[in-house]
């Protein structure tokens, strides 16, 4: 057990450094391009060992509020559910309780999506003064917030045409994987039904489920490719 959990954590870091090494790669080849150079796949890697954990890092501290938010939910949660299994409370007296779960589940909800749209718009400023102006962890939040302030209005509009133009392109592929996933996943599971076997369910749905995984990532890379572009276009227009 505790080699399979080492196992996807190994995975998991392997997977977090190549992506956050590749989005630094494509924010300094974006750059290149914007300035008339030129750029390739060998460069942007190359490129891209620049800040790579300090990326992901930064992300974590920016994610902190979230998790301070939910914990104290989490464990009134836990503490109903297990006063509930174990009988130590009535129901009655744990009704309170649930309302007030629903209540800060409610309160975070509407708390984390403010949240996390403000952290959408500032994120790639933040990314952006780490590796151009190569700055902390710390300091690249802080100037960034500052860039941000100052040039509110020009990021807020950036933000929406980034937001309306990614809307058609979203439909569509969403569209295709909807597509996708009844075209491979219900037949998959009828052949495993016909076969009468188990495992051959699982292994024709594992199936499906990794080639619409891999059509998914490619719509994703095209979609973040755009994004991580877009935004360094927009970053170099504030900071002139």
């Amino acid at each position: 057990m505790i080699c399979l959990v080492l196992v996807f954590i190994i995975i998991g870091l392997i997977f977090t450094y190549l992506g956050h090494r590749g989005q630094s790669g494509l924010i300094q080849s974006a750059a290149l391009l914007d300035d008339g150079q030129t750029s390739n796949f060998g460069k942007s890697w190359s490129l891209g060992r620049k800040k790579v954990w300090s990326i992901w890092l930064q992300k974590v501290v920016l994610g902190l509020p979230t998790l301070i938010l939910i914990f104290p939910i989490v464990i009134l949660a836990i503490f109903i559910a297990f006063s509930s299994e174990t009988n130590k409370f009535n129901t009655d007296s744990l009704a309170p309780l649930s309302i007030l779960l629903i209540v800060l589940l409610c309160c975070f909800g509407i708390i984390a999506l403010i949240y996390g749209i403000l952290m959408s718009i500032l994120t790639p400023i933040t990314i952006r003064e780490m590796i151009f102006e190569n700055k902390g962890i710390i300091e690249g939040i802080k100037s960034g917030f500052e860039l941000f302030k100052k040039n509110f209005k020009d990021v807020l509009v950036s933000f929406l045409l980034q937001f309306v133009a990614t809307i058609p392109y979203s439909l569509v592929t969403g569209l295709i994987l909807v597509v996708l996933i009844i075209t491979i996943m219900i037949p998959a599971i009828f052949a495993g039904i016909a076969f009468q076997s188990p495992w051959g369910i699982v292994a024709l749905v594992c199936g499906g489920l990794a080639v619409i995984w891999i059509i998914g990532s490619v719509f994703a890379s095209a979609l973040i490719a755009f994004q991580e572009t877009y935004w360094t276009i927009v970053y170099k227009k504030l900071k002139r």
